[in-house]
C-alpha cells in the first residue's frame, strides 16, 4: 500500500503532501448539483461523523509519518464551482447547458462551505504543531465573488474543483516558497516565512 511505499522510499526531511479532507462539490463535468442538497449533505450528522472518522485516520497517519522524520503537508480546500470552466472556455461551448450555472461564487459562501474541513484541519494542527497547512484559497479567490477564470479569461479550473494548468501556475510560486522554507537551515527559519497561511482572510 501507499504507506509501505513511503516507508521504503522516503528519507528524513522529505515532504508528504496530502490532499485536503473532502469537501462537497457543487458540480462536475456533466452538470451542476442542487445547491440546497449539497449544503444539507455537507452539514448533516452523517457528514460530520465522516469528518471525525477521517480526522482520526489522518491523525494516526500523521503520527506514523512524523516518527519517520517526514514533514506532513495538507492543503486547505480550494474554491469549488457549479460549472466546468475549462469545458466552457471556448465560444462554441458556452451555450452548452452544462455551463448555465455560471463561473462565479460568493466568497463568503465558499468560506462557509469549507468551514467543517477547516475545523478538522485546525484540530489536527493543534494536535500536531509541526503539521503544515497550505491554503491556496486566497490566491485562487483574491476578490469577491470568486471566479473560475483569471483576469485574462483563462480557466483556473478544469471542472468544478480540479485545477487547470493555469490554476497550477497561479499556485506554483507560493508552493515552492513553502518548500524552500521547510528545507532552510534551522537558524534561518525564524526570519524566513512562506507567503502562505493556514487560513484564508
Amino acid at each position: 500500500d501507499y504507506l509501505t511505499r513511503i516507508k521504503a522510499s522516503a528519507a528524513p526531511g522529505d515532504v508528504v503532501f496530502f490532499a485536503s479532507l473532502r469537501m462537497r462539490k457543487l458540480g462536475d463535468q456533466w452538470g451542476s448539483f442542487d445547491r440546497a442538497e449539497v449544503v444539507k449533505e455537507q452539514n448533516s450528522a452523517e457528514a460530520k461523523a465522516k469528518y471525525q472518522e477521517a480526522r482520526q485516520e489522518t491523525a494516526s497517519l500523521i503520527d506514523t509519518l512524523r516518527q519517520l522524520g517526514l514533514h506532513v503537508l495538507i492543503d486547505a480546500p480550494k474554491p469549488v464551482f457549479s460549472s466546468p470552466a475549462f469545458r466552457c472556455s471556448d465560444p462554441f461551448n458556452r451555450e452548452n447547458p452544462v455551463c448555465a450555472a455560471g463561473f462565479e461564487e460568493e466568497r463568503g459562501f465558499l468560506l462557509a462551505h469549507r468551514q467543517p474541513i477547516m475545523e478538522s484541519l485546525g484540530q489536527l494542527a493543534k494536535e500536531f504543531p509541526d503539521l503544515i497547512v497550505w491554503d491556496p484559497f486566497p490566491l485562487l479567490c483574491p476578490t469577491d465573488p470568486c471566479s473560475a477564470f483569471d483576469q485574462e479569461g483563462n480557466p483556473l479550473f478544469f471542472d468544478g474543483d480540479h485545477l487547470s494548468a493555469q490554476g497550477n501556475r497561479v499556485l506554483y510560486l507560493s508552493f515552492v516558497a513553502l518548500l524552500q522554507t521547510l528545507w532552510l537551515p534551522p537558524e534561518d527559519k525564524a526570519v524566513a516565512k512562506p507567503k502562505t497561511s493556514a487560513s484564508a482572510p
